[in-house]
Parts: C-alpha cells; sequence; structure tokens
C-alpha cells in the first residue's frame, strides 16, 4: 500500500490508522472494516528520515497532538483534527534539533505542553513547548545505558526505565 519501510503504526480510532515510515512521513489512512480496505487520505512530512519513536495526545474530542522523533535528531509537533473523514492540520509544525547529537528513539507526553525524549546519544530531555512555536530543553539527564532504544514510565510516572544495551530505572524529574 505504500512502498517505504513502516517504523511505527497507530490505530487512532477504529477509522484512522497512522503510519510512519523510513522517508519521515506521516500517513493518515481511512480503515474500513466492513470492506477490509484502507485508503490513505492524508500525509505529513515530519522528519528528514525515518521516524523511530512518536506520541498522540487526545487535546480534546477529535483534536489531537502528534510528536515525532527520528534518525535526524529532530523533534517535531503538529495538532490535527479528524473531521468527515477528513484531516485538518490546526497549526504549523513546531520542530527542534537542540535536544539530541543523535537519532531519537523516545518521545512521550507528559502533558499537552510537554514531553520527554531519549536518544542513542545517552540522554533523556525534559521538553517544553514555549508560546505554541518553540520547543525549549528544560532538564537534561545522562543514562548509563549505551544504544538506547526508548524509555517507559512505571507507578503513574514516577520512575522511568531506559533500555537499549542495558537497562537503567530514574526516578522522574
Amino acid at each position: 500500500y505504500y512502498g517505504k519501510c513502516i517504523l511505527q503504526v497507530y490505530a487512532l480510532s477504529k477509522s484512522f490508522v497512522l503510519t510512519m515510515a523510513t522517508d519521515g512521513i506521516v500517513c493518515f489512512w481511512h480503515f474500513d472494516d466492513g470492506k477490509l480496505s484502507i485508503k490513505l487520505i492524508d500525509k505529513l512530512h515530519h522528519n528528514q528520515n525515518g521516524i523511530n519513536s512518536f506520541d498522540v495526545y487526545n487535546v480534546a474530542k477529535n483534536r489531537y497532538t502528534i510528536a515525532t522523533a527520528g534518525d535526524d535528531c529532530g523533534i517535531f509537533i503538529t495538532e490535527f483534527e479528524i473531521a468527515a473523514n477528513a484531516i485538518k492540520f490546526n497549526k504549523k509544525t513546531i520542530h527542534s534539533y537542540a535536544a539530541h547529537i543523535a537519532q531519537v528513539n523516545g518521545i512521550k507526553f507528559l502533558s499537552p505542553t510537554s514531553m520527554m525524549t531519549t536518544s542513542i546519544d545517552q540522554t533523556l530531555c525534559k521538553l517544553q513547548l514555549i508560546d505554541d512555536d518553540k520547543i525549549e530543553v528544560v532538564e537534561r539527564r545522562f543514562t548509563c545505558v549505551a544504544d538506547v532504544k526508548g524509555f517507559t514510565f512505571y507507578d503513574s510516572n514516577k520512575y522511568i526505565f531506559i533500555y537499549g544495551a542495558g537497562l537503567e530505572m530514574i526516578k522522574s524529574f
């Protein structure tokens, strides 16, 4: 259906699926389970190449924010809305290359305006969205885990497990 190596897939709802591939593009698909068909309805060019990680935050009914991170060391954020089987992009895409110096392999929203990222550069960054047009690093921690592949939260976000060539647990910051 797409012709690129798909790295991430996310079912946004019963009818909408997102895919992210080695070309750095987020594809929005309409899925019809009655016909067992899937149709590409829109594309959002985010990263310059492979999207390794993403997170979607539900802002309001049918309104979402997507954050992607990838091989290009970039972090991209776009707000979109689903309306009548179409995608409407509400704001310009905001991006930053200031957080990491190597491919970014993990990204998760903490709130609508803050997120956490990790990279094979062995750092974990807390980021803040400033005035809907700038992403700023507010705190940075280093990890002993080599070749970081990602992270996950544990116990209501009190702890963070960072994994790759090893595993480290730290308290959230």
